[in-house]
């Protein structure tokens, strides 16, 4: 369970830096889920 927990707060710290670069945006779903 404390991998899923790192992963998820890993992915909110990418997000806001995904929607920067905009051609990210496309990977960030994949690796988000």
């Amino acid at each position: 369970k404390t991998k899923i927990t790192y992963t998820a707060a890993t992915t909110e710290e990418t997000v806001p830096a995904t929607l920067g670069n905009g051609t990210h945006k496309e990977e960030c779903p994949p690796y988000t889920a």
